[in-house]
C-alpha cells in the first residue's frame, strides 16, 4: 500500500487506518492562513485539537493532514488509528467483557498517531472519562501526537473533563474552523 501516494490510493490506505471511507470534498486540498500554520504545525509532530460546529470540515482536515503525514513518509499507515470516540470508548469498555481492558486501552495509548474524531459526543459517564483521561494522559507524557475533533467548545469540555484532562488538551494546537455547514443544501 505504502509505495506510491495518489488521490485514488491514499482513500483505500486511509480506511484501513479507520478514516471514513468518504467524505464530503477531494483530499489533499492546500489550505491557507491560520489552517495553513495549523498544518505545518501539525506535520512537525504536534497535536492539535479541531473544534467547529458540524459541516465545518474537521474531520476532512484531520484526514487531509494525516494523508499528509502518511504520504511525507513521518508515519506508516499501521503506526496510525482513526477512531470515533464514541466508538474508541466502546471498543475499551469491551474489553472488560473478555478479560482485555487494559491491552485495548494500551492500544490507544501507544499506537503512534491516534485520531479522535468527535470527542465530548461519548456518552458522559464516569467509565469515558476515565477512558479519555488515561488515553490523553498517557500519549501526552509519552510525547506521541493526537488529533482530534470536537462541535462543542471549551464550556462543554469545562462541565465533562477533570482539571488534568483539560490541562493536557492544552498543550495542543486549537484551532476553531467558522463557517456554514458544507453539508447543508440551500434547498433543504
Amino acid at each position: 500500500l505504502e509505495a506510491e501516494y495518489t488521490k485514488a490510493n491514499i482513500r483505500q490506505i486511509m480506511t484501513s487506518c479507520g478514516a471514513p471511507g468518504k467524505l464530503e470534498k477531494e483530499i489533499i486540498t492546500p489550505p491557507d492562513g491560520e489552517l495553513a500554520e495549523l498544518q505545518n504545525k501539525i506535520l512537525n509532530g504536534r497535536s492539535a485539537l479541531i473544534l467547529g460546529k458540524t459541516g465545518r470540515g474537521k474531520t476532512t482536515y484531520i484526514y487531509d493532514n494525516t494523508a499528509l503525514l502518511i504520504t511525507s513518509g513521518k508515519y506508516k499507515y499501521t503506526e496510525i488509528k482513526f477512531w470515533y470516540v464514541p466508538e474508541m470508548c466502546a471498543y475499551v469498555r469491551d474489553g472488560i467483557d473478555c478479560n482485555s481492558y487494559e491491552q485495548r486501552l494500551t492500544n490507544c495509548c501507544t499506537i503512534p498517531l491516534l485520531i479522535m474524531d468527535d470527542l465530548c459526543k461519548e456518552q458522559a459517564t464516569a467509565n469515558n472519562n476515565n477512558i479519555i483521561k488515561t488515553i490523553l494522559a498517557r500519549r501526552c507524557d509519552n510525547g506521541l501526537q493526537t488529533l482530534i475533533t470536537s462541535r462543542f467548545d471549551s464550556t462543554e469540555f469545562k462541565k465533562r473533563y477533570e482539571e488534568d484532562t483539560l490541562s493536557r488538551i492544552l498543550t495542543m494546537c486549537i484551532y476553531k474552523i467558522e463557517g456554514k455547514d458544507r453539508r447543508k443544501r440551500e434547498d433543504w
